[in-house]
């Protein structure tokens, strides 16, 4: 059996809205996903505000299926039943 790739990881951890009506998007990410985006954007070093642009970016394009991009939903895991359920 071969081991598949670490695949970039991004987690959202919440949202808020601001003021002006824009939504403010909290966000984790590992290494990967930095180096995802330096390689997307052509740079050598990224900042923070990078990285959630380049998030939101990706998401938009997603939800309207541009340049290949797109949004499939997760079948949520089968749970077991125990002789209690």
């Amino acid at each position: 059996m071969t081991k598949s790739p670490k695949l970039p990881a991004i987690q959202i951890l919440g949202t808020h809205e601001n003021p002006d009506g824009s939504l403010n998007v909290d966000i984790e990410y590992d290494k990967d996903w930095v180096e995802l985006v330096k390689k997307d954007l052509k740079k050598q070093k990224v900042t923070e505000k990078d990285v959630k642009k380049h998030f939101v970016d990706m998401l938009n394009k997603a939800m309207n299926k541009e340049d290949g991009y797109d949004i499939k939903g997760i079948k949520p895991k089968k749970t077991q039943k125990t002789s209690n359920d």
